[in-house]
């Protein structure tokens, strides 16, 4: 049952990208929200916007960590930052102050499912992951 997933996942929009009129992303679904969400009309095109936006995350704001990058996404008036940081240690194996390179393809599937996890508490298919950072090119 669809409307049983969670609405990152129910959206094709894994880490639950706020909706912009400055972002017109690539396969936004019309209508293009779910409430304040994005939707995108693949799983794949979610990851990609997510990649997009993270890598850009340590090219405009030289944000190159875990708890950097989290910190940015999830602020603290609205998310728990430490337990969201400890969940994606946890499940990806990164830690938390350590240097990423975002360039790095495997890098940022680990990180993506990770948050992706966090966000939904259901896992993003690693098939899924990679396809959508291959279109962040």
């Amino acid at each position: 049952m669809v409307s049983a997933l969670p609405r990152g996942m129910r959206n094709n929009n894994p880490l639950n990208i706020e909706h912009s009129p400055a972002n017109d992303w690539r396969g936004l679904a019309d209508p293009p929200t779910d409430g304040r969400f994005c939707r995108f009309s693949t799983m794949e095109l979610g990851v990609r916007a997510a990649a997009v936006l993270i890598r850009n995350y340590q090219t405009r704001y030289g944000l190159r960590t875990v708890r950097g990058i989290v910190s940015r996404w999830a602020p603290k008036v609205e998310n728990n930052v430490s337990a969201y940081v400890a969940s994606v240690v946890r499940h990806s194996g990164l830690e938390p102050d350590e240097r990423l390179d975002l360039n790095d393809a495997r890098v940022l599937v680990r990180l993506i499912r990770a948050m992706a996890r966090h966000e939904n508490g259901v896992e993003l298919s690693e098939l899924s992951a990679k396809a959508g950072v291959a279109l962040a090119v």
